[in-house]
């Protein structure tokens, strides 16, 4: 892929995000945010922020928690 215009994004969604959003709702949310921002490292849909910088804001333990329940 180095001498191709082409690239690979990694795209990881937590399971409660899929389990509460409908997919046209997240496919919308994905397509826009890739559209918006193509040189994108990371995309992260509104509903999985929460999870994604759990750590960073100190909820990691109540969130691993809740998400243990699901």
């Amino acid at each position: 892929m180095t001498e191709s215009s082409s690239s690979l994004l990694w795209l990881s969604v937590p399971g409660r995000v899929v389990r509460t959003t409908p997919l046209d709702d997240f496919l919308d949310e994905t397509l826009t945010l890739l559209r918006d921002r193509p040189d994108a490292k990371e995309i992260v849909v509104e509903r999985a922020k929460f999870v994604r910088h759990a750590e960073a804001n100190g909820t990691y333990d109540d969130v691993l928690t809740m998400l243990a329940g699901v």
